[in-house]
């Protein structure tokens, strides 16, 4: 970043030299010309010295504009001419520099766009060459048309925030990114996975997407570890697994129909208890837990009331399984209102 900045430095001073040099060479040659014209400088060299000055103060501006205006048109023409002959995106990353979140929506249109029309040769082209010539990717990819909810590429997409890495040694790069979405196709929530790699100069054929997963509700709340594949769509329906929307994230979710918690009732009951342990013996067991093994608090959910018509949950952590509380908020199905303490005295 440090030596990026000295390059916007070095260009700003040039061109303020420059800027200079234009204006200066104005204010030579606009007096030398009016001066020509008049008869009491007949004869005199002053105006033609002024004249000459101007000129070459203006042309060297002027010609390095032109220069660079020639160039950069000749390399957005080059340019365009070599992206006529691409077969997919991922030839672009291969003949072209891009950056991690350029590759990333040049993927996941191209991926979405030709899964949703059918076109299984132009989606599949997205992925490596090398993994396209993998033994069990014709059967990947017959498993993944068979089950996919056609109209995601019309859907409006969340997410996208890129995680990349990369190796550099001596022109010898990887460059590799991952990236998740979400989206709601008539009614169902749908997650998104995709990882790539967008530059690999000792081996172009590992360019392309490397991994790309569709789930939808369902599927996502299971946690499946996909290890060893590279393409799949997975949906399972309600009747196969119980599941819910909490603050934006899928889960396994047990229901209790016949229990009803008010958010008030909620807050008195974890001021009148101190671990979960017991505030489970008062309501009952949580529709929700889960432990990520990057944190070390215990997540709980519990179905409240809903809200003007909107599902309501509470959040709860604890420093165990059944523990003590540690902190608590409100939640809908997708998002978590974490201005709204289950713990106003805390």
């Amino acid at each position: 970043m440090a030596f990026v900045s000295m390059i916007f430095a070095f260009l700003a001073i040039v061109l303020i030299i420059l800027g200079v040099m234009f204006i200066a060479g104005l204010l030579f040659l606009i007096p030398g010309i009016v001066n020509a014209r008049k008869p009491k400088y007949a004869g005199k060299k002053s105006p033609v010295v002024f004249i000459v000055i101007g000129t070459l103060l203006i042309a060297l501006p002027v010609g390095t504009a032109l220069t660079l205006l020639v160039v950069g048109v000749s390399n957005s023409v080059s340019t365009n001419i070599r992206r006529m002959g691409y077969d997919n995106v991922t030839d672009k990353w291969r003949s072209e520099w891009v950056s991690d979140h350029t590759a990333a929506e040049d993927a996941i249109e191209e991926l979405l766009s030709s899964a949703d029309a059918g076109d299984r040769e132009r989606f599949a082209k997205t992925f490596t060459p090398n993994i396209q010539q993998s033994e069990n990717f014709d059967a990947a990819l017959d498993d993944f048309f068979a089950a996919y909810p056609v109209g995601l590429s019309r859907c409006e997409l969340d997410g996208g925030n890129v995680g990349s890495s990369g190796s550099y040694n001596y022109g010898h790069n990887v460059q590799t990114g991952g990236t998740h979405y979400t989206c709601v196709l008539d009614g169902e929530w749908y997650h998104i996975i995709m990882e790539f790699c967008y530059e690999n100069t000792d081996f172009p054929d590992d360019v392309g997407v490397t991994f790309f997963a569709v789930e939808n509700l369902e599927a996502n709340a299971l946690d499946i570890d996909y290890k060893d594949k590279q393409l799949v769509c997975n949906i399972k329906s309600d009747s196969e697994v119980s599941a819910r929307l909490i603050g934006g994230d899928a889960f396994l979710f047990e229901p209790y129909p016949d229990r009803v918690i008010t958010e008030e009732e909620m807050i008195a009951y974890l001021a009148e208890y101190d671990d979960l342990y017991d505030l489970s013996r008062e309501i009952g067991e949580p529709n929700v837990t889960k432990k990520y093994s990057n944190c070390t608090g215990y997540d709980h959910y519990y179905e409240l009331a809903p809200e003007n018509g909107e599902p309501r949950y509470a959040y709860i952590c604890t420093n165990s399984p059944t523990g003590r509380f540690l902190n608590g908020y409100i939640c809908s199905d997708t998002i978590g209102f974490y201005d709204r303490t289950l713990f106003p005295d805390k």
